[in-house]
């Protein structure tokens, strides 16, 4: 159709329909043609009247007085994503989705359903079927025409009635799948001569053309429209979207403002197209809220696609706070907030790490009635899984799909995310499994997730497989993946595969960002590849990115490495042209503990003439102290101090505080004197830095001398000296000094605005006890202005607890409660400390009850303070409540609850509870210290248990816990007590090798075993180590060894004793004096016993009758019997009676004498002062005699003790030495029915044939070994069960008053009997003690 033509004519050409280029032949006047189709889809049209266009075509039959408005009013499209329009004016062209053509032979489908009014009649259904039906056909003839016929073959011979409003949508329908046909649809309307410009139309097919990529052919339409409908809201609002949707910002600002200058009104749709987009460039902090304040301002009312919007910027930004006030704002305005609402706030919350919140915004909206739908789950798993709160997430994951909500990628993404973070790889590797294995795909975020959780567990193989399978799916490596890829290889050293990665990433055109940059920069550091480090920095430069400081310090570092003095000065450039000054490169490399690097970069900076800072000068030097190089930090000041003079007081005073922070007071004495040498004056930051430094090292002289030094210079303190050295003084508990400081203070500055020094004062005189001084103090607080604060009260609290004083500690609790301040828990233990220490128990539960009443909860120190207070006073029960009240209550006991019960129960030798503590202790988590052990090893003493102490013992080395002084002595007691004296001593030399001391009770422990085993020499040996170590002997140890010397008879060594005790002040007693004359009555040493018999009348002391007993005893020993019946006579004249052991006395001796005639001598003296028995029984033979020993024996027995036990056996010896072997049969069976003996002495029974004579005399074993033999021979002849060939007697070894042993004395008669017999060891032969046999 060539028409000369004096305008431009389009004529549309053949076009494949899946071209993305539009082709249109342009004639020129004259009849030539000209190809303006470009590559980028560019496309010119002038306006021309249809017949000029389409010359061969006849016009349209459109009913050009149809009135679309009026019929849209019955209906509208219909969209799944489309809501219910009341006002057609208000429909957005191009929201909703059109159906695909379908295959030829088959009418496509349209929508599938139509939002209609629920009160609709017959007809309007029927127009709307017929609408349908209408905009189906055309678009269907339209798709289904071949590349090269015309869409205006279609219209011209179109029979149907056409409206504007159906050629709208058949437009979009078209557009949907061929925007070609659409454009070309919308010029042949656009030609007619019927056709009134249309906004809706415009805007329709400019839709199409933005959703198909055309924007310069949209921008043709809209800037060659009409004036009218570019005027109109719609249109603009189309373009808007559309610069929006490509990201072209400034253009759409640049349209926004020619809207409002041609004076066209926004709408809400402009500014929520504007608002969309400017969340999509970035909000800055607090703009979502001016966007929306700027909506209100425009007289508009934000709906909730607004609202939404702005929630979900603040989402992808993690800014919770201002989302929550964009979401309240929603809810004040009424605007009620849909899923879309809730999923975002879930989000914003989730990633902010706000996971309550998020838990909340999850039930409210349930409660609301809104399902939560896969988006919402993904928001939550996403929330738990940044928390690392893996069991929850699993929580979600289950109610999801209990939901039918189907995880999707997202949702295994944000598994895998979480599994790596928490380090649990094989978890994420089986959810990376299960992922594949639901047919849900991994995408580039998968495979991303999964090689950087691997890579950071140091797995770089498996993370090398998961990047070649993501490869091998043809997934193209994302910037992220590459990086992760790449750190996993820097992590793990292989330099190598990390450069090829980066490599590989470079061909791939993917642009590096600052962390790829800065990974391989550090990597070809640590590999030392300077030029490929410097490509990779000259490729950061060339693209424009803007290094981070980290970035300069690595490139720093390899520069000044490799000595490369050119590019440390472009380095230096560099720096300057992003932002940077070199000395901040300096400080950053100092932080970093480069000392050299630092040193090297600031004499760079210096030599480029950028200024020395204080802030640098300290990082510097800083650094060298962390290093524990001072000495190179002196030279570095010297080196900056020549570069800078200017500067070397900063340097010197700089330096000086390094030192004295750094505890090396002698280099800083010695920078110091070099100062003053120099002629500079010393600054009083100098002074004050030394102060506080002593202060804080502990060294208050260095620190009290330089406060003087200070002082003499002529430069007076502030406060903070003061308040240094009022502090030292307190610590050393001086608080008068302090308080002398504090008034000279006040004097010198005229007021002190702190009340720090007097509280520490108050609180140094509390430790000392002295609260009536503190008590001045703290009302000096007010006197002096300063206000009282809660930690003054306390401070005065602490002093009345620590003197007891609860009434007044109480009084002073209960004015805080007055005075406005809410007092603390601290504040509450300081007063049961008052009453614990006033040892008022009961009053402990009434406080308590009170702090509960006052609003305090109690913390586990207030349960200790009573716990410690019933434990002092040894109330188990109330310690035990206290215990278990602690548990019940959620506390977790301490370290000292556990020493505090275990040393409860261990003064109370309660093994059962202590054990139980024990266990409690060690399941809580904790183990046993020294204090517990030596508790256990204490309590176990106490039970005489020494096998269970030992097993504590060798537990406690066994877990690496060394005894210490306390755990030696208490073993060596014990040992001692069970007369194991070679464990004791062994215990005693290892003691001593690892440095313990003994003390006194170990040395006596000690002492007085050996006694009782008759190692009196080795006894001595150890009395005279303790005097040499410096242990002074007290009178319990004078009085052990005395007694060891008692059981030996050794006389002589008591007298030296007595004199050493005399001459070290320490009085003797009465049973010192008694040891003494039982030594001489042991010996028979009649004289001594008299003079020290008459010492005790001159010390005032009242002679009993142990002292007349052995005196007595000395008599018989000597064989003066005469005299020992007087000295018994004056006894009983004295009026003390003649005790058992006097009697055993009396009885014994009788039994050694060599005829009867003299035993009845002492017998007839024990007959006239009323003891009897013994005489009648060698003279009388009668039953009478025998009827009254029964008695004496009940009478015995029920004085208790050993008395009559020791009275029968002198009675059998007395019987056996004369011959009187009936006699002293019946009294041997008689004290066994009156259980004189606690025990068995001999068995015939059941194979079981033995004696035990061990707490028998020579004689009573006699008697009771010829008892048995008659037995055992009654039990023969009787036919008893043998017995076996051997039978043990147990002897024992002990030699008894007469000096003749149990063993020996039967081991003799034994052998007059021709009785063979072999001799045997039991347990006791390990302490000394022998003497059974078996025959």
């Amino acid at each position: 159709m060539n028409h000369n033509m004096g305008l431009f004519l389009i004529h549309s050409v053949a076009v494949p329909l899946n071209s993305s280029v539009s082709c249109f032949t342009i004639m020129a006047k004259g009849g030539s043609s000209m190809d303006c189709s470009t590559a980028k889809g560019e496309f010119v049209y002038e306006r021309a009247v249809p017949s000029i266009r389409w010359p061969e075509s006849q016009q349209f039959k459109v009913d050009e007085k149809f009135d679309w408005i009026s019929a849209l009013e019955d209906i509208a499209p219909a969209s799944p994503n489309t809501l219910e329009c009341r006002n057609v004016k208000e429909l957005v062209i191009g929201h909703s989705e059109a159906a695909s053509i379908p295959p030829a032979g088959q009418n496509p489908v349209m929508p599938s359903s139509i939002h209609v009014r629920k009160k609709m009649s017959m007809l309007a259904l029927k127009k709307a079927r017929d609408w349908r039906q209408r905009v189906q056909r055309l678009s269907h003839a339209i798709c289904r025409l071949d590349e090269r016929e015309f869409v205006y073959t279609i219209l011209e011979s179109w029979t149907e009635q056409l409206t504007p409003t159906d050629l709208c949508f058949v437009v979009k329908q078209v557009g949907s799948t061929h925007w070609q046909r659409a454009l070309e649809l919308y010029e042949c309307v656009n030609m007619s001569k019927w056709y009134t410009p249309n906004p809706r139309m415009l805007t329709t097919i400019l839709s199409v053309l933005g959703r198909a990529q055309q924007s310069s052919l949209a921008e043709e339409l809209f800037e060659r429209a009409e004036p009218e409908l570019g005027e109109c809201v719609q249109v603009y609002n189309t373009m808007m979207g559309l610069y929006a949707r490509h990201g072209e910002w400034e253009k759409m600002q640049l349209l926004y403002g020619q809207m409002q200058q041609k004076g066209c009104q926004p709408d809400l749709v402009t500014y929520n197209i504007l608002v969309n987009a400017q969340t999509k460039a970035g909000l800055q902090p607090g703009m979502a809220v001016s966007l929306l304040e700027g909506i209100h301002e425009a007289g508009l009312r934000p709906d909730a696609i607004t609202y939404n919007t702005l929630i979900s910027a603040c989402s992808s930004q993690n800014r919770w706070a201002e989302a929550e006030e964009i979401f309240d704002e929603m809810r004040r305005q009424h605007c009620e907030p849909d899923i879309w609402t809730y999923n975002a706030m879930i989000s914003v919350y989730g990633r902010s790490g706000a996971v309550e919140a998020a838990k909340h915004i999850f039930t409210s909206m349930q409660v609301k009635g809104f399902d939560p739908d896969a988006v919402t789950y993904n928001s939550m798993l996403y929330a738990f899984a940044k928390a690392g709160r893996i069991d929850e997430v699993d929580q979600i994951r289950k109610k999801m799909l209990a939901s039918d909500c189907h995880a999707d990628e997202i949702t295994y993404n944000t598994m895998i995310y979480m599994y790596g973070k928490a380090g649990l790889h094989h978890e994420a590797a089986a959810t990376y499994s299960q992922m594949k294995s639901n047919r849900c795909h991994p995408d580039v975020v998968t495979f991303t997730v999964l090689i950087d959780a691997l890579g950071k567990e140091g797995l770089v193989q498996e993370a090398s497989n998961v990047y070649v399978e993501m490869v091998e799916k043809g997934i193209q490596p994302s910037l992220q993946a590459y990086s992760a890829m790449i750190c996993a290889y820097a992590k793990a050293g292989l330099y190598l595969q990390a450069d090829q990665t980066y490599r590989c990433m470079q061909e791939s055109a993917v642009c590096p960002d600052v962390l790829a940059y800065s990974v391989m920069l550090d990597v070809y550091h640590k590999a030392e590849m300077p030029e490929k480090a410097l490509q990779v920095y000259t490729s950061l430069m060339e693209a424009g990115c803007k290094p981070e400081l980290r970035i300069f310090g690595i490139v720093f570092q390899l520069f000044y490495k490799k000595r490369m003095q050119m590019q440390l000065d472009l380095l230096g450039k560099d720096m300057v042209q992003s932002g940077f000054e070199p000395t901040e490169l300096c400080s950053y490399l100092a932080r970093n503990g480069l000392c050299d690097e630092s040193l090297a970069s600031l004499e760079l900076a210096l030599n480029q003439g950028f200024a020395l800072t204080e802030e640098v000068i300290k990082d510097l030097l800083s650094s060298f102290a962390i290093a524990r190089r001072y000495e190179d930090a002196r030279e570095a000041v010297y080196v900056l101090a020549q570069l800078v003079p200017q500067r070397s007081i900063l340097l010197y005073e700089a330096l000086l505080l390094v030192l004295a922070k750094g505890e090396k007071f002698e280099e800083a004495q010695e920078e110091l004197s070099k100062l003053k040498g120099r002629g500079q004056a010393v600054t009083f930051s100098i002074y004050k830095a030394l102060i506080i430094a002593y202060e804080q090292a502990g060294m208050f002289d260095a620190a009290l001398q330089v406060a003087s030094d200070m002082y003499d210079s002529g430069l007076r303190p502030d406060i903070h000296c003061y308040k240094s050295a009022a502090m030292i003084y307190c610590l050393r508990g001086q608080p008068e000094l302090a308080y002398n400081l504090l008034q000279n203070a006040m004097h010198a500055l005229g007021e002190v605005k702190t009340s720090t020094i007097h509280i520490a004062i108050i609180e140094s005189y509390g430790k000392l006890r002295q609260w009536q001084d503190a008590e001045i103090v703290f009302k000096e607080i007010s006197q002096a202005g300063l206000p009282l604060c809660l930690k003054s009260y306390n401070a005065l609290l602490l002093a009345y607890a620590e003197s007891g004083k609860h009434n007044l500690a109480e009084s002073t609790f209960d004015h805080i409660l007055t005075s406005g301040f809410a007092p603390t828990v601290t504040s509450a233990n300081f007063v049961l400390e008052a009453i614990s220490n006033a040892e008022i128990v009961q009053d402990l539960d009434r406080f308590h009850k009170k702090m509960l009443k006052s609003g305090i909860n109690p913390n586990l120190k207030t349960f200790c303070i009573m716990l410690n207070a019933f434990a002092k006073m040894g109330n188990q029960e109330e310690a035990c409540r206290v215990y278990h009240h602690i548990k019940s209550l959620g506390f977790y006991p301490n370290m000292k609850v556990y020493k505090i019960m275990v040393s409860l129960f261990s003064k109370e030798a309660n093994a059962k509870d202590a054990e139980l503590i024990l266990t409690d202790m060690k399941e809580s988590g904790y183990e046993p210290d020294i204090a517990i052990y030596n508790s256990m090893i204490s309590l176990y003493s106490k039970r005489q248990s020494y096998k269970s102490a030992a097993q504590v013992f060798q537990g406690m080395q066994a877990v690496g816990c060394l005894p210490d002084s306390m755990t030696f002595n208490t073993l060596i007691c014990l040992y001692s007590r069970h007369l194991m004296v070679q464990e004791a001593y062994t215990l005693f030399q290892r003691m001593q090798k690892e440095g313990h001391l003994p003390d006194i009770s170990t040395y006596t422990s000690l002492i007085a075993a050996c006694g009782h085993l008759h190692l009196s020499e080795f006894a001595t040996l150890l009395f005279k180590q303790m005097q040499d170590t410096g242990c002074k002997p007290d009178v319990t140890a004078f009085s052990v060894m005395l007694n060891v010397y008692r059981r030996a008879g050794n006389h002589q060594q008591a007298e030296v004793l007595v004199r050493e005790m005399k001459d070290a002040g320490i009085h003797p007693t009465k049973e010192t004096f008694h040891m003494l004359m039982d030594c001489y009555g042991k010996g028979g040493e009649t004289l001594g016993a008299e003079s020290t018999f008459e010492s005790i009348k001159h010390a005032g002391i009242q002679p009993g009758v142990m002292h007349f007993t052995s005196l007595i005893n000395a008599y018989l020993k000597s064989g003066e019997y005469d005299a020992a019946v007087d000295k018994l006579k004056h006894m009983t004249e004295a009026g003390i009676e003649a005790n058992p052991v006097t009697i055993t006395c009396f009885i014994s001796a009788a039994s050694t004498c060599q005829t009867l005639k003299h035993a009845l001598v002492l017998l007839a003296g024990l007959q006239s002062v009323g003891i009897s028995l013994p005489y009648r029984l060698l003279m009388e033979r009668n039953t009478q005699v025998l009827k009254d020993a029964a008695i004496y024996f009940e009478q015995l027995q029920a004085e208790g003790g050993d008395a009559g036990k020791g009275i029968v056996n002198v009675l059998l010896d007395l019987l056996w030495a004369f011959w009187m072997r009936a006699t002293a049969a019946r009294i041997f069976n008689l004290a066994l029915q009156k259980k004189i003996y606690a025990h068995d002495i001999s068995r015939v029974q059941d194979k079981d044939w033995g004696a035990d004579f061990r707490t028998l005399s020579p004689g009573a074993a006699l008697v009771a070994l010829t008892l048995w033999l008659d037995e055992m021979q009654n039990a023969a002849l009787q036919g008893a069960p043998e017995s076996s060939k051997s039978v043990l007697l147990v002897m024992g070894g002990s030699k008894r008053k007469n000096q003749a042993s149990v063993s020996k004395t039967l081991k003799m008669h034994l052998w007059e009997m021709g009785s063979p017999f072999l001799s045997s060891k039991t347990r006791e032969a390990n302490r000394g003690q022998h003497g059974n046999c078996a025959f």
